[in-house]
């Protein structure tokens, strides 16, 4: 006969995988809100700021803001719905990981190839490596899932 320690065992078992799975499920929701409204935030001061912003960053003043601060705004849009679910579609947030590694890999062309000045390659630099936290924890929040649920 089973002692009555070992009785509660996999039920025990089965409640830590789900805290883990939990913390996975915590830690994909922040990245994922933390990416749209970043997303956001930078749509919104590209298009509301775009004349200084662009004579600051030495960007050409025919450049149409339009075409990168509204496809921001939707992929903002996106994550967050994603976000807020009760269950985070993890297929929706590996795309979400690869756009994001996706950006941070046509970051480099714009800093090697645009006539950026020098703040404007700083800045573009510094949006690569934010965007790259965010893929990478992304990316972890899924793993953490994927191993614990």
């Amino acid at each position: 006969m089973r002692e009555k320690s070992e009785i509660g065992k996999p039920w025990k078992q089965v409640e830590e995988m789900s805290a883990a799975a939990s913390r996975g499920q915590r830690l994909l929701r922040i990245a994922l809100l933390g990416n749209a409204g970043f997303s956001l935030l930078s749509g919104i001061i590209i298009y509301g700021w775009r004349e200084k912003l662009f004579h600051a960053l030495g960007i050409s003043e025919r450049f149409n803001a339009l075409l990168l601060s509204v496809p921001l705004a939707i992929f903002a849009l996106w994550l967050l719905i994603n976000a807020v679910r009760s269950e985070i579609n993890l297929l929706e947030a590996r795309l979400a990981v690869a756009m994001d590694f996706v950006w941070v890999a046509l970051s480099l062309p714009v800093l090697v190839f645009l006539p950026l000045n020098g703040l404007g390659t700083l800045v573009v630099a510094i949006v690569a490596a934010i965007v790259l936290c965010f893929a990478i924890s992304q990316w972890l929040g899924i793993s953490r899932i994927r191993k614990n649920g």
